[in-house]
């Protein structure tokens, strides 16, 4: 019998999981990668409105090991999660750290999952660097490091910029040097 008083508040299986997840995120570390560099949508979400710098790496480095890269998987539907269920590791997985909503299914989004993360930063060796677009708005002094930093690196990666279409609402993406 439980006192007056006492009695536990009903716990909201959502709120629950929300929790849950939001605690397994914070052990994760996850690099997110695209198979379209000239996304509009993308430059403008990730890449401060077109400001930033988008990075290419070579796929077939076996420094890297893209093999481990997950493909994302675009839902109408949240998925449901049993938490009673056991030996759903991989399940658990996907539906975690894999599952998006459809709406964000322009990303063509692959992730690399590392779990024994001790700083949020990925490294790849140098050599992995195939080339650097820069934003359509990146500033000239935001230029100008970029280009001097890729010069000077071991990899000498390609660099690029987007640019603008004047005719429809897309980027071209335009060899620098």
């Amino acid at each position: 019998m439980v006192a007056e008083g006492r009695r536990r508040k009903p716990v909201d299986i959502a709120d629950a999981m929300t929790e849950a997840n939001m605690k397994l995120l914070q052990r994760v570390g996850i690099c997110s990668l695209t198979e379209h560099s000239d996304n509009i949508l993308m430059w403008s979400h990730y890449a401060s409105s077109h400001t930033g710098l988008c990075l290419g790496f070579e796929p077939s480095l076996e420094a890297i090991d893209f093999a481990c890269a997950f493909e994302v998987i675009y839902r109408q539907d949240r998925p449901t999660i049993n938490l009673i269920r056991k030996g759903q590791g991989e399940e658990l997985l996907e539906k975690i750290l894999l599952t998006k909503a459809a709406d964000w299914s322009y990303e063509r989004e692959w992730r690399m999952i590392n779990q024994d993360i001790e700083s949020r930063l990925r490294h790849f060796p140098p050599v992995a660097l195939k080339e650097v677009i820069l934003g359509s708005r990146i500033t000239d002094h935001a230029k100008a490091e970029i280009i001097a930093a890729t010069k000077a690196s071991s990899s000498k990666p390609a660099i690029f910029q987007a640019i603008p279409s004047r005719s429809t609402f897309s980027l071209t993406i335009r060899k620098l040097s």
